[in-house]
């Protein structure tokens, strides 16, 4: 179960504030962070994504049951929403998968495994729920510069080359 903060932000949404159909651009190439205190500690979760057309790929990290966790995850976007469909990462409550490279020696539960979350862009904000999206700004995960997230160079790497390249292991 999750603690103080998670992947998914608070509430904020609407139908009203959606892309209007068919306009171009890329709103999912950006990142986001959301910071909250947690046994007066600063607990930040984000999630940095690239996307070029209709493909979107996200490195992201939250905390869990007293511990951060990193994925990776790939999707697709329409609009002012990404639905994503594959998952890697820090086994724990998201995944039980370990990306590429990544695994521990002798582990062999290694790749992508199937995943459903949806993510919309609401107000210069990154939400769970498009439902509020008419209620208070300052919901969801703020828009920051990727700079701020403590992203690894393999990361970083893997980000810059998944957008571009065909998907597998569907």
């Amino acid at each position: 179960m999750r603690t103080a903060i998670a992947f998914v932000a608070v509430l904020c949404g609407a139908a009203g504030t959606a892309m209007p159909h068919g306009r171009t651009g890329q709103p999912f190439s950006a990142s986001w962070q959301r910071c909250e205190t947690y046994r007066d500690a600063s607990v930040c979760a984000w999630i940095a994504m690239a996307q070029k057309g209709l493909r979107a790929c996200a490195v992201r990290q939250d905390f869990a049951t007293n511990a951060y966790y990193t994925h990776r995850l790939t999707g697709t976007a329409t609009g002012n929403r990404v639905h994503f469909d594959r998952i890697c990462g820090d086994p724990g409550p998201e995944t039980d998968s370990f990306c590429a490279g990544q695994a521990p020696e002798g582990v062999k539960n290694v790749g992508w495994t199937s995943y459903d979350r949806t993510l919309h862009v609401c107000k210069g904000h990154l939400v769970d729920d498009p439902a509020g999206c008419n209620g208070p700004n300052g919901s969801g995960m703020e828009r920051v510069s990727a700079s701020r997230l403590p992203l690894s160079d393999a990361d970083r790497g893997w980000l810059a080359s998944c957008a571009t390249s065909v998907p597998r292991d569907r």
